[in-house]
């Protein structure tokens, strides 16, 4: 192979790796992203604030846990979530049961959540809908939330 060669080779393989660096900083694959796990604060319209925590999974998974009704109630919420960087929205299902454990139904957890630039804190707005066990209507919620990223602590 000539001198010549080798240098154009060279300068191919060095535009590449530029153009893919280029490509995957546009990409956003170095901005903040939903993944991870959160605490947020959900505001119940005429209604009080809760607790809850929210795991964002890779690829679209999603879990929930509130404290709006006692865990032997209401099962923890799974889901999806879809949506670029910055901007998703999601899906959450819970199991809802009386106190004496028999099911009553479902609720239904839609929300767009935005994050901030800095990706440690969102803000979301959505609705809650309760469903009796024949998938009809009984009520809806509409509420505000306000996460803030669970970050590694060291001891």
């Amino acid at each position: 192979m000539t001198i010549l060669k080798r240098l154009q080779l060279t300068a191919l393989f060095i535009g590449l790796l530029s153009l893919s660096t280029f490509a995957f900083s546009q990409d956003g694959f170095n901005q903040p992203s939903i993944e991870g796990s959160w605490s947020a604060a959900v505001t119940i319209d005429q209604g009080p604030t809760i607790v809850a925590l929210v795991t964002y999974a890779a690829g679209g998974g999603l879990t929930e846990s509130d404290i709006l009704f006692p865990p032997s109630q209401v099962s923890t919420g799974h889901g999806s979530w879809s949506g670029n960087r910055r901007v998703v929205t999601n899906t959450i299902v819970k199991l809802n049961f009386n106190a004496a454990g028999q099911f009553v139904g479902t609720i239904k957890v839609r929300e767009r959540v935005v994050l901030s630039r800095d990706g440690d804190e969102y803000q979301g707005a959505g609705k809650a809908e309760i469903f009796d066990p024949q998938g009809n209507l009984v009520a809806s919620i509409n509420f505000t939330t306000q996460g803030r990223r669970i970050e590694v602590e060291s001891l």
